[in-house]
């Protein structure tokens, strides 16, 4: 499914080399690949592990290998790597694990030439002069209970009926799957070096020396004919999965698929060292990988023969400044210009164009399959009857005779709209018009009419698009409209403009851009990859966009194209053939040719301009690698010491440092592989690290980890399952749970003691501050008893005295008598008010008390219901908050009794730990939201109560709606109400201390 393709020739092949620059030492003698997708390398210098990247000498966890020089290796389902050597025995790695076998467990310690796995999982030896077979732990030399005459094997193969078939030394031999005994397949031999099975079942064998790969059947198959023979010398081969014989010897060689109808045919072979460029004319093994790809190892170094989704086909050696240029049947004709140029040729054959120009910069074919080549000493058309010649218009042919170096004017574009005409640029002589032999000078840009396009197109409405390096115009029906970086053109310099259906697009220096709604918008890349100079374009359809361009080749899917049309700001995914993947040398740049970098053949094909030939691709058999690249952690390295990654790691306390280096064993095309990756207990998303292949990360604290590596192939299939490794990093003493525990208890006694300290000097402060406060109201109340209240008492006696010598008749005996009642009034509440502020404490009950003596205070029109509600023990207040509580519920209670029209009114006071609560309800009328939130104009009674509320530190809210009655509620912290106050909780402490920075000030502005 996934074979190299047999009809691209071997020469065509994707071919890499590795050897000792590349960190690969010594003759590669063995090849395996393990179910993980590494590629195990054993060589004379020991055995290397390989990812496609880089090379590892390999070291395994536990145990050691007895010799540096590998025969062999065999890769087996389970995982496990077979290893044999030159002397040492045979060894098992398998999960980083090495297990010796020696003469100690029945290993003979001589050259092991091969090993095989039957389908029972059976594995067998071949050793030099020994043959033997795994039971157990130990190893049981083949003999002849058995029916096995020899006392060696030289090559061993499971067929795919589970046959073992053994090279014995003097001939075949085979044990079918079942059986305890050989079988003499009846083929006499020199020593057999490998045998391989071809699809229909023909066995095939090479030997040693004895140049020829000979062909035979097992005695079950009853088919005759004649068995080829090849006439090569083999040390190993394989059938690949598409049929096709590879051998490795005399360089290698790869003998295509036969018709199977009519018998093996007659091998076609390839095997040229010197032509494929191998480390190595002796190739010594060979295989094939789980992606298809061949590899090879020889005595040089590694070399890999993969898929490339082009062919390219070289020019004559010196041919430069070419143009390609569709012909018909497929054909592509280049037309070059250089000094050792063969001016017209077919490029799949060189072929030359008998009567062409001698020298060629533009080739055009126009719509009707008539090829134009311009170069410096002619202008011709090319048809079926051959070359015809073109003058060129007046104004040019008097320009090149006038030039003082005598320098050709050459033809920058040239297209042909529907009604005939041909539209062609002379280079620094402007634009002209050709229709039937008559040329017309036309000046498209009016400020500019002798600048020339440098590519030219006709868009399937017939409109003439030309691109100069400043601007791209558009002639439709002889207007002209242009297009520049004022309509969206950001790319340029320009170099091509092309397109198809309604699509139009312009390449620049920098880029790619599409026309919509007359305006032109750049083509992003995802990943805010850009295209580079684009100098070709071609729309195939149902199949997207191929550009020429200086990333490569690139190819932008028609989903993505349309995406993007839709939405222009959409980043489009896209892939690219470049010199990693496909190309075999750079593609030609832009200013090479007037001709664009990409045409289609009639064929369909497409056909790109490189430095010296040209790239065919075929956009219908495009293959792309299906698999997904299995993913490996390949060390785990923390503060320098690496630790294994087949078990749970626990790394030491304050690890520092941290490297995780992982790989996806994708080997096609490894340049392409992406990652991202995630460390579960330290990140909370994904990176994408493009193509890096370490992690890192520093001062991990301690705790269990989980460290997850995802992939994608080139092609941009993603492993989504990945690689995991799970490890931890312990805790010092200083970072373990119970530490943790009692530091935290720690602070928070530590915490909760200063919170306590703090609340008691918090406290304190506020009982000074209400001391501060109340023997200020002492005084002040001594100071009116002793001065004002003196007064008025003194003043109230003499006017009594005078009021005692009036006559009974006289007229100032009621005025003096009325003042005198009045003066008694004001004395009783003088010494009223004296006497509650020279008060220190008072029992709580005198609020409950106080309460009920306002309803006798207030006058109403109405008589209401009245009642006083205490909830929670009755506690002991500050004197001062005492009396603003009271002023706050007394201005509340008059106010229902004035003013709702209440038939009941309710008092509650609510004592608890946490605070003092004081509710004033009413079923009255109701206040407007209005006077709630501004208060009655020319009245203080609302603005009073805030301001006390707020003096004593406590909340007040008042809730009302008209006609459903009123509520006040009054909120005061049990740690500015109370006396001998608890602990607060924890919610309350930022109040005292968001009060503390106001006491003073307000303490000062309070009588």
């Amino acid at each position: 499914m996934f074979a190299l393709d047999p009809h691209q020739p071997l020469g065509q092949l994707y071919h890499t080399s590795w050897n000792a620059k590349n960190g690969l030492d010594g003759s590669v003698l063995a090849l395996a690949q393990t179910t993980d997708g590494y590629l195990w390398v054993g060589t004379t210098a020991g055995l290397f592990r390989f990812d496609g990247i880089s090379f590892e000498r390999y070291k395994p966890d536990s145990g050691s290998f007895p010799s540096n020089t590998l025969t062999t290796l065999m890769a087996v389902p389970d995982g496990g790597l077979w290893i044999g050597y030159t002397t040492g025995g045979a060894s098992l790695l398998k999960a980083g694990r090495l297990t010796n076998y020696t003469d100690r467990d029945g290993f003979p310690l001589r050259r092991v030439r091969c090993f095989a796995q039957d389908q029972d999982g059976i594995i067998w030896a071949g050793v030099t002069g020994g043959f033997t077979r795994l039971e157990g732990q130990r190893w049981q030399t083949v003999r002849i209970d058995w029916n096995y005459p020899a006392k060696s094997a030289s090559a061993l193969f499971v067929d795919s009926h589970g046959t073992l078939w053994v090279g014995s030394g003097s001939g075949i031999l085979f044990l079918p799957k079942g059986e305890k005994k050989f079988h003499d397949a009846g083929i006499p031999t020199g020593r057999v070096v490998a045998i391989a099975e071809a699809p229909d079942g023909t066995l095939f064998f090479s030997q040693y020396v004895k140049p020829g790969v000979q062909a035979f059947r097992s005695p079950a198959d009853r088919r005759t004919g004649r068995l080829p023979m090849i006439n090569l010398l083999a040390s190993k081969m394989l059938f690949d999965r598409d049929g096709a014989l590879w051998i490795a010897g005399n360089g290698v060689s790869r003998l295509p698929p036969q018709n199977q109808r009519g018998g093996w045919q007659t091998f076609e072979y390839l095997s040229s060292a010197e032509k494929l460029g191998l480390t190595d004319g002796i190739a010594q093994t060979i295989l094939e990988d789980r992606e298809g790809n061949i590899w090879v190892g020889t005595d040089g170094g590694l070399d890999r023969f993969r898929h490339r989704n082009l062919s390219w086909f070289p020019l004559p050696e010196g041919t430069q400044q070419f143009s390609l240029v569709a012909g018909d049947h497929g054909d592509v004709w280049a037309g070059s210009w250089g000094e050792k140029t063969r001016a017209v040729m077919r490029v799949q054959d060189g072929k030359l164009a008998t009567g062409g120009p001698k020298a060629v910069l533009l080739a055009y074919r126009d719509p009707d399959g008539a090829i134009w080549f311009d170069g410096p000493d002619s202008f011709m058309k090319w048809t079926r009857g051959g070359f015809s010649k073109i003058p060129p218009p007046d104004q040019v042919r008097r320009l090149s005779l006038s030039s003082a170096t005598k320098d050709p004017v050459l033809i920058s574009s040239m297209t042909k709209d529907r009604t005939g005409s041909y539209w062609i640029s002379y280079n620094g002589t402007g634009e002209f018009e050709w229709k039937d032999g008559v040329w017309h000078f036309t000046p498209i840009l009016k400020d500019h009419p002798d600048w020339s396009s440098n590519q030219a197109f006709t868009d399937d409405a017939d409109r003439v698009w030309l691109s100069y390096p400043e601007l791209v115009a558009v002639m439709d029906r002889g207007s002209v409209r242009t297009y520049s970086s004022e309509e969206g053109l950001e790319i340029g310099p320009f170099n091509i403009v092309g397109g198809g259906g309604q699509q139009i697009w312009v390449g620049g220096e920098s880029g790619l851009a599409f026309l919509k709604e007359n305006r032109f918008h750049t083509l992003k890349g995802a990943k805010g990859n850009g295209f580079g100079g684009v100098d070709g374009v071609v729309v195939v359809p149902n199949d997207g966009l191929w550009l020429s361009a200086s990333a490569g080749i690139v190819h932008v899917p028609e989903p993505e194209v349309q995406r993007a049309s839709r939405q222009p700001d959409y980043p489009v995914n896209y892939e690219v053939l470049d010199l990693v993947s496909d190309l075999p040398e750079p593609l030609q740049s832009a200013d090479s040719s007037y001709s664009s970098g990409v045409i289609q053949a009639t064929d369909g094909t497409l056909w790109f301009a490189t430095h010296s030939g040209a790239a065919r691709v075929d956009p219908t058999q495009m293959f792309r690698n299906p698999l997904p690249p299995p993913v490996v952690i390949r060390s785990l390295i923390a503060d320098d010491k690496a630790y294994s990654t087949f078990a749970n790691a626990t790394l030491p306390a304050l690890t520092k440092s941290l490297q995780i280096d992982y790989t996806a064993l994708s080997l096609s095309i490894p340049e392409r592989v992406r990652f991202r990756y995630m460390l579960e207990g330290s990140d909370n998303d994904w990176h994408d690290v493009g193509a890096r292949r370490q992690a890192f990360y520093t001062n991990p604290k301690p705790g269990a980890y989980r460290f997850r590596v995802l992939a994608c192939n080139n092609d941009g299939v993603w492993n989504e399952t990945g690689a995991t490794l799970a490890f931890s990093i312990a805790p010092t003493f200083y970072q373990t749970t119970w530490f943790q525990a009692l530091y935290w208890a720690a602070g928070g006694g530590i915490l909760l003691a200063s919170i306590r300290w703090w609340m008691r000097l918090m406290a304190n402060r506020l009982a000074a501050q209400f001391q501060e406060r109340l023997a200020e109201r002492t005084r002040i109340a001594q100071d009116l008893h002793d001065t004002l209240l003196q007064g008025f008492i003194s003043a109230s006696l003499q006017l009594n005295l005078a009021n005692r010598k009036l006559t009974i008749d006289s007229e100032a005996k009621p005025l003096v008598t009325e003042v005198l009642e009045l003066m008694k009034k004001v004395i009783d509440q003088g010494r009223s008010a004296v006497q509650g502020m020279r008060l220190t404490q008072t029992d709580s009950s005198d609020l409950e008390k106080s309460f009920s003596r306002i309803r006798g205070e207030a006058i109403a029109d109405e008589p209401a219901n009245f009642r006083v509600l205490v909830e929670g023990p009755a506690r002991a207040l500050h004197a001062l908050v005492r009396d603003d509580v009271y002023r706050i519920g007394r201005e509340a209670i008059i106010n229902a009794f004035r003013h709702s029209g209440a038939a009941s009114v309710e008092v509650e006071l609510r004592y608890s730990d946490r605070d003092l609560r004081l509710f004033v309800r009413d079923d009255g009328c109701g206040i407007e939201p209005q006077i709630i939130r501004h208060g009655r104009e020319g009245h203080w009674g609302l603005s009073g109560m805030r301001e006390t509320a707020e003096r004593i530190r406590a909340k007040l809210r008042l809730q009302s709606r008209l006609g459903e009655g009123t509520e006040v509620e009054l909120t005061v912290p049990a740690e500015i109400a109370f006396v001998a106050s608890p602990r607060p909780p924890a919610r309350t402490w930022w109040r005292i201390f968001r009060s503390r920075s106001r006491t003073n000030e307000q303490s000062k502005n309070s009588p």
